[in-house]
């Protein structure tokens, strides 16, 4: 019995072939719940230090650590190794197994990534920063 996904996703077929490969290279499903992770506990602690919440500063949290998800998923997939054991599993709907992204536009995709996640978390604060460095640093 196999649990997942075993195809493609299914409404990314709307989109053009390159930009859907790219969108399902990322796994979206799995970037929502960094999103919301970082957004609902930026309110949380925010409201237990001050009393209020700053939504500007929630949304951005949010997406920093939807940004360094999606560069660990895409740096997960463009492996050798990894597209190997896909090829093995049947997971041959995933874009690096298939061809439609190469293991090098993976890899450059997932730096893009991570960049953008950590100037991201550097425009929110200092700490933010050094801490997404750190994230990222032990997840490669």
């Amino acid at each position: 019995m196999r649990f997942g996904i075993l195809q493609r996703y299914p409404n990314l077929r709307r989109l053009s072939e390159r930009a859907s490969a790219y969108s399902a290279i990322c796994r979206p499903f799995t970037l929502l719940g960094a999103f919301l992770s970082g957004f609902s506990l930026d309110i949380a602690f925010s409201r237990m230090q001050t009393g209020s919440f700053n939504i500007f500063h929630a949304i951005p949290l949010g997406l920093t650590l939807a940004f360094l998800q999606a560069g660990g998923q895409v740096m997960n997939q463009s492996l050798a190794e990894e597209v190997e054991i896909d090829k093995l599993n049947g997971k041959t709907y995933r874009p690096t197994v298939d061809g439609r992204i190469t293991l090098r536009q993976a890899q450059i995709t997932s730096i893009i990534l991570y960049l953008s996640g950590i100037l991201l978390a550097f425009s929110l604060s200092s700490a933010y920063g050094l801490f997404s460095m750190l994230i990222t640093f032990f997840a490669i």
